[in-house]
C-alpha cells in the first residue's frame, strides 16, 4: 500500500501479485486494490481481470459490479459487456436502489434514454438519497434538453453528497447553467 500511496504503481503490482500468489486474505480486498492499481498504469484489462475475481467472491454486493461497468463504458467502450455486468447485478440485487441506477446508467451511456429513465426512476422509488440515481437522471434531462430538471437534479446530488466525484461534478455541471 506504500508503494500505492507514493505513487510507484509498477512496484506495487509487483508486491500485490506476490501477496496474491503467498494467498493473502482477505482477497477481496487485495483484489481491488490491484484492480485499482492496474488502471492507474492504464491497463484496463488486467483490472478487470482482478474486479472480475471480487465479483466472484461477494456477488451479493452491488457495489462491486461500479468497477467494472465503468471500465466498459469509459475505457473500452463496450456498452454490451457494461450491460452484462448491471444485469448481472439486478438479478443478485433486484430489490436495491444501486442495482437499479446502475441499469439506468447503462442505457443513459448507450444513448437508450426511455430504458435509462426507468431504471432510474425505480432507483429513487427504492431509495430516495441515493445521489447517483439523482446525478444520472440530471445526464438524463441534459440530454433530453430539459435544462430547468437537469438543474435541479444536480442540485440535489450537491446537498446528498457535496464532497463525493458526482457531487464535484454536479457543481461543475451547474456552474454551465
Amino acid at each position: 500500500l506504500v508503494r500505492f500511496n507514493l505513487g510507484k504503481f509498477n512496484d506495487a503490482v509487483l508486491a500485490l501479485e506476490e501477496a496474491k500468489k503467498k494467498g493473502y486474505k482477505p482477497e477481496v480486498d487485495l483484489r481491488n486494490k490491484l484492480g485499482e492499481t492496474y488502471l492507474k498504469l492504464n491497463k484496463a484489462e488486467e483490472a478487470l481481470a482482478e474486479f472480475n475475481r471480487v465479483i466472484e467472491l461477494t456477488p451479493l454486493n452491488p457495489e462491486v459490479y461500479y468497477n467494472p461497468i465503468w471500465i466498459n463504458l469509459k475505457l473500452l467502450n463496450n456498452y454490451e459487456k457494461a450491460l452484462y455486468y448491471a444485469e448481472a447485478n439486478l438479478n443478485s440485487n433486484p430489490t436495491l436502489a444501486l442495482s437499479q441506477d446502475l441499469m439506468g446508467w447503462v442505457y443513459l451511456e448507450a444513448g437508450q434514454y426511455q430504458m435509462a429513465k426507468k431504471y432510474l426512476d425505480a432507483a429513487l422509488d427504492i431509495d430516495k438519497n441515493l445521489f447517483s440515481a439523482y446525478f444520472h437522471l440530471a445526464k438524463y434531462y441534459e440530454a433530453n434538453l430539459d435544462l430547468e430538471q437537469a438543474k435541479a437534479h444536480y442540485k440535489v446530488v450537491v446537498a446528498l453528497s457535496p464532497d463525493s466525484s458526482l457531487g464535484i461534478e454536479a457543481k461543475k455541471a451547474l456552474e454551465k447553467f
